[in-house]
């Protein structure tokens, strides 16, 4: 019952072309699945009414999967029945009767079979009209700055998913951001413009949104210009607020000068190093939570114009005197960005998601590398069958799942995860989308997720690492097995706080050819409540069950001696149990 009434509450996604598709459909597959003639002439001329109407969803740009099954199926039954339009079926009654009887049988059982198989085909369309109904892309490429700005704004505030969750003040942003606008297309100032939009879009703290083709390391001519030379150091934030050096390039600028790593940066050419670092604006991508925008901060603190001298005081560890040194910036091929927040490449994908080992100490340790299925592992969750079993076999007194850095994908195999540390089935998520013909969000009744426990599923201690770089479906699995009592959080921070859903994303295109993507769906509980995703205040995420606190002691460790202090804490959590 529950499906059905799904399938029949997906028709409000159906666009007005895709409806009137499968109503013709409907309609010709009912007069034409038990007699090849019609009662009433008018109804010869259906398939091609059906026609004209997937031409012109095809013209408006329609080419979701839904649409190209009804367009086929709608000329396959206009080529079927086209003869109709210039001649009526006719049967010869001087024929040989049990030779037309005979033929007639055959034909009639054809044409149910064909019609019931084309049923099932509407029934998959209608299954799949929410997660892939079409969201036509805005293209404001040739508009001026200003109406662009205007046009993008006005969509975003029907269509944006989250505006009411982060309290948005969508009248007091475009009064803020229009005149900025308008200044960059009065001075024909493409940089102005650039800067702008950028900022805008950082406005909405969503880790989710970008600019499609724009790769701030490769392609970017503003921010080489501003931040395109490394002086080979790169900073964090402590909880007391003091800056030091989470990163240092050998041979750099900086080690010459004699910085070493852990140092503590006290001032910036001459101002507070704490103040600079405040001000850093720069980012690779929208920082969704505090937690993310204190990590950014301090990777782009450090970047400067190439040729630009800075003079930077400091106080190595161990040192009670500071010491003061002028460094020029240099291309360093953006190294200490690179570095610090590493992306996947091919050469990642090519390799299992998911690897494993048993640590000296007993516990059995699980690294998801990403949630998504490839060519050569079609199956990842296989690998964690595997890892699973490994460790019953050797006993483990424990398993440590690694998830920091992990940058998400698919849901799905995220609650398929999630099962194999279940004990019994419970909700992940149901996905709500903006409806165009209602002006609000609506729940897709067709699209809900459950964690099913596997048949081997592990009850023992489990510990799961986290950072704020555990994002979009890799929050999903912490999300789901929180507050278990075999189960303990452990982290720095706590994750990314980007949990929206990209099942057809917003695109805009704007001027200068920016390409800007934002996600289209919420994700939320059994209550119908968003979970997880970031709010105004820039809290969001799964938090950690224990929170390590960034001193002095757990910064050195991590960041000087090389030690997995996140580890080290999950495995005495779990120890104490």
């Amino acid at each position: 019952m529950t499906t059905i009434w799904g399938l029949a509450d997906s028709v409000k996604w159906l666009t007005g072309y895709q409806a009137a598709m499968m109503l013709i459909c409907l309609l010709t597959l009912g007069t034409n699945a038990f007699s090849n003639r019609s009662r009433w002439r008018v109804l010869d001329f259906v398939p091609l009414a059906g026609l004209l109407a997937a031409l012109l969803s095809y013209a408006s740009g329609d080419a979701t999967l839904p649409s190209l099954v009804l367009y086929g199926l709608t000329i396959l039954l206009f080529l079927c029945t086209m003869r109709r339009l210039w001649k009526r079926p006719y049967v010869n009654a001087n024929d040989a009767a049990a030779m037309q009887k005979q033929k007639r049988r055959i034909w009639s059982f054809l044409r149910l079979i064909g019609a019931l198989c084309a049923v099932l085909l509407l029934l998959l369309v209608l299954a799949a009209a929410g997660e892939m109904r079409f969201n036509a892309k805005s293209d404001f490429s040739r508009l001026t700055y200003s109406v662009a700005f205007d046009q993008l704004h006005d969509r975003l505030k029907r269509e944006y998913p989250f505006g009411e969750w982060k309290g948005i003040d969508w009248d007091a942003m475009q009064a803020e951001y229009e005149p900025r606008f308008a200044e960059a297309e009065r001075l024909k100032d493409s940089k102005r413009y650039y800067l702008a939009l950028r900022e805008y879009l950082h406005e909405y703290r969503d880790g989710h949104i970008e600019i499609e083709n724009d790769e701030l390391l490769k392609n970017n001519q503003f921010f080489r210009e501003e931040a395109g030379g490394g002086l080979g150091i790169s900073a964090l934030q402590l909880d007391d607020g003091s800056v030091r050096v989470r990163l240092l390039l050998k041979g750099s600028e900086a080690e010459r000068a004699g910085i070493r790593l852990g140092a503590e940066l006290l001032k910036w050419n001459g101002e507070p190093a704490k103040d600079v670092y405040a001000r850093a604006a720069w980012s690779d991508i929208p920082p969704s939570t505090t937690d993310v925008l204190r990590e950014n901060q301090g990777r782009f603190m450090t970047r400067a114009a190439i040729g630009q001298t800075v003079e930077v005081e400091y106080r190595n560890i161990g040192d009670s005197t500071p010491r003061i040194a002028t460094l020029t910036a240099y291309d360093d091929g953006y190294e200490t960005l690179k570095q610090t927040r590493k992306k996947l490449t091919p050469d990642d994908l090519a390799k299992p998601s998911i690897e494993w080992r048993m640590l000296d100490n007993g516990y059995g340790y699980v690294r998801v590398k990403y949630f998504l299925a490839t060519d050569r592992y079609p199956k990842p969750w296989k690998l964690l069958e595997q890892a699973l079993q490994d460790f019953r076999e050797g006993e483990a007194r424990g398993v440590i799942l690694d998830l920091r850095n992990n940058p998400g994908g698919d849901d799905e195999l995220a609650a398929r995860v999630a099962g194999y540390f279940a004990d019994v089935p419970d909700h992940y998520e149901t996905v709500s989308y903006y409806n165009r013909h209602t002006g609000s969000f609506a729940v897709n009744r067709m699209e809900s997720i459950r964690i099913e426990p596997a048949d081997d599923s592990y009850d023992g201690k489990l510990g799961i690492l986290i950072n704020s770089r555990t994002a979009s479906s890799a929050e999903g699995v912490p999300m789901a097995l929180k507050g278990r009592s075999n189960v303990v959080i452990v982290g720095y921070t706590a994750t990314s706080g980007s949990f929206g859903v990209l099942s057809r994303p917003i695109r805009i295109v704007m001027p200068g050819g920016y390409e800007l993507v934002f996600p289209d769906g919420r994700s939320l509980d059994e209550r119908g409540t968003i979970q997880l995703e970031s709010n105004g205040d820039g809290s969001g995420g799964v938090a950690p069950d224990i929170r390590i606190p960034l001193d002095a002691d757990t910064f050195a460790e991590s960041y000087v001696q090389g030690r997995d202090v996140e580890l080290e804490t999950a495995i005495r959590a779990l120890e104490a149990r």
